[in-house]
């Protein structure tokens, strides 16, 4: 079906279906108007797709009536859900399908709108052959959803600043898996001027890099490019320390160590270490007592003293605790799970809705919501904004005040 606007001459329809799905990859929600305009005004005859992830094309006469329907202040958000609900095919790319996409963007968008933030500004950039996101991988799904919670809460606590979401090919398991191709990824922004502050939540215990036992640390000292480049830049670095206390996973990734670790790029010298806390608040934000160590049923902040670096000067007052080691975490935020952290997921029809996450990822990442192995998200912080950063406290503390109210709905 095709509709004519303004007398104008449909355009042609993309020739296959992986054009119109970038097509749709590259929406921008702010102007859906005219997105929509240009699918109205396509002449999609001979483009049914079957056995795609849209089966049939879009219905001009459909977005013609949404057109008329809404607003133009009407949020973007509110827009996808409607389509989701009257076109077929838009519903069943958006929930997945072997070659649906994670959806960082739109999640992004209808998080910014359910908490009244302002619109934000995130670009995803691939390094390498990144492979296509699968809904049926399950490792591909549990990053999924821990970069849809670093990229929310990262625009949650910087509303002002540009988050770029750097994507590379090889999971962060132990060891070395996944490190080079990130780190490269990091040098590559960090020379091109792209990013003031680096978020990370991704960690391999120190123990099970290649030749720790043995006392050659060098395969980890050769990944630590990114970091000095980082610090000759005047970029800072961040990075989370951990989920399991005082130890950590050993090679397999499941099994913990039976004794106290740390983990890489935590226990660095060059990068802030971020740990996690318990918070006791009132409904309205409020500490109620002194903030303590997240340590619950579900984990444990990480931290420790590391089995490869000395002490660094910074740590001097902190001597006595740490020895003559690099100690962490430097800052800690919240973690428990009794304080949780709403996020708002659509990739792959496997986890679409409002859930509830806890750990070293909402609070670890807290400064600027580190992790990912295969996703980075990088903030570029916008310095200089009074009235911005006022802006920001108050959006986060209205955050947290609505954020107690949705606990006390669900009866957490």
């Amino acid at each position: 079906m095709a509709a004519e606007h303004g007398g104008e001459r449909p355009a042609a329809a993309p020739p296959n279906w992986q054009d119109w799905q970038q097509w749709v990859e590259d929406v921008d929600w702010s102007d859906w108007r005219s997105w929509l305009r240009r699918i109205a005004s396509t002449d999609w005859t001979g483009a049914p797709w079957p056995g795609t992830p849209w089966e049939q094309p879009p219905d001009a006469g459909q977005v013609s009536l949404t057109l008329r329907a809404f607003g133009e202040d009407e949020p973007g958000p509110q827009i996808a859900g409607h389509l989701r609900e009257t076109w077929p095919g838009f519903r069943r790319w958006w929930h997945g399908g072997a070659n649906a996409r994670p959806s960082a963007a739109n999640d992004l968008a209808t998080f910014d709108a359910q908490w009244g933030l302002p619109q934000a500004n995130l670009q995803v950039m691939k390094f390498g052959n990144v492979p296509p996101f699968d809904p049926t991988n399950t490792t591909m799904v549990g990053w999924a959803e821990e970069t849809t919670l670093d990229v929310e809460y990262a625009h949650s606590i910087a509303p002002g600043a540009k988050i770029v979401l750097a994507e590379t090919p090889v999971a962060e398991v132990e060891g070395t898996s996944g490190l080079p191709e990130m780190m490269n990824a990091e040098k590559s922004l960090i020379d091109r001027g792209i990013g003031d502050v680096i978020t990370q939540s991704f960690g391999a215990t120190e123990n099970t890099f290649p030749g720790f036992s043995s006392g050659n640390f060098s395969s980890l000292l050769n990944l630590r490019y990114a970091f000095k480049d980082a610090r000759a830049h005047g970029v800072t670095v961040l990075a989370s320390s951990g989920d399991d206390g005082a130890t950590d996973a050993e090679s397999d990734a499941t099994t913990l160590y039976p004794f106290r670790v740390n983990s890489w790029p935590s226990s660095d010298p060059l990068v802030t270490s971020v740990g996690g806390t318990l918070l006791n608040l009132d409904d309205q934000g409020n500490r109620q007592s002194p903030d303590v160590v997240w340590n619950d049923s579900r984990g444990a902040g990480g931290g420790g003293v590391s089995g490869v670096f000395s002490r660094p000067l910074y740590q001097a007052g902190v001597a006595k605790e740490v020895g003559s080691k690099r100690g962490t975490p430097d800052i800690s935020m919240s973690a428990s799970t009794s304080g949780a952290a709403w996020i708002y997921t659509s990739f792959g029809g496997v986890s679409v809705g409002w859930h509830l996450v806890g750990g070293r990822r909402p609070g670890g990442r807290s400064p600027a919501r580190p992790d990912q192995p295969r996703a980075l998200p990088h903030g570029h912080a916008q310095p200089g904004r009074q009235q911005q950063r006022r802006r920001g406290r108050h959006l986060r503390q209205q955050l947290l005040r609505r954020r107690h109210r949705l606990h006390r709905q669900e009866g957490l």
